[in-house]
């Protein structure tokens, strides 16, 4: 059964391009990247793109910090402090790439300009891709409720945000939730109100496309 007896609108059908970061860390020396690391909250801090940043700025500065101490002790050879130096590594490369999976949400939500918005991060944006929009669909489960599906893509978290505004107004737009199932069902909606929906999925090659947006009035 589809809302109000109607077929959900899709609101476009056009080509959709991404833009994903090139952190380029395995080009970086242990202190080129702590070094970047702290370029990167340089450039984040106060800046307006970037309301929220996740992991927070502090935990990318903890990490940067870690490590230069790890890479300063590892110069004395001492025992274990080569092996310090590895795992503190490996955290902080965690945390820039937790961070440029943010950084890609906030830019392809405005893909006119989402390479500024990647450069004013201090990080690096990649050619741009041209892919075909996922294709969502909506049914009704129950009055107020919907239940969303998207294409299923291996081992992906799948971001879920809904609009009852202008849906062109990236502002308008609220997160709903990110699981693990392809599938999503939303309750407590209002009866008669145009909600609009759309997907976002987060592989292991970072942010993929955003699904197509779909409307309809809940029941």
């Amino acid at each position: 059964m589809e809302f109000s007896g109607k077929k959900q609108k899709n609101m476009s059908t056009k080509k959709v391009v991404i833009r994903k970061v090139a952190l380029l860390l395995s080009k970086k020396t242990v202190a080129q990247k702590f070094q970047f690391a702290r370029g990167v909250v340089i450039a984040m801090a106060g800046n307006a793109n970037f309301p929220a940043p996740l992991p927070a700025l502090s935990v990318i500065t903890t990490d940067a910090n870690n490590l230069e101490t790890a890479y300063i002790a590892a110069q004395t050879r001492a025992h274990g402090t080569a092996a310090q130096k590895a795992a503190m590594v490996k955290v902080l490369q965690l945390s820039l790439q937790a961070l440029a999976h943010y950084v890609e949400l906030i830019a392809n939500a405005d893909p006119n300009n989402a390479e500024a918005i990647i450069t004013s991060a201090g990080m690096t944006a990649k050619k741009a891709t041209v892919h075909a929009p996922r294709i969502l669909h909506v049914v009704a489960s129950a009055k107020g409720e919907v239940t969303l599906t998207c294409p299923v893509t291996k081992n992906a978290t799948y971001k879920w945000e809904v609009a009852t505004g202008d849906p062109t107004i990236e502002a308008n737009w609220k997160l709903l939730d990110e699981v693990r199932q392809s599938k999503f069902v939303q309750a407590g909606l209002i009866s008669g109100t145009l909600y609009h929906f759309r997907e976002w999925t987060i592989g292991v090659k970072g942010i993929g496309p955003v699904s197509q947006v779909v409307s309809t009035t809940v029941l």
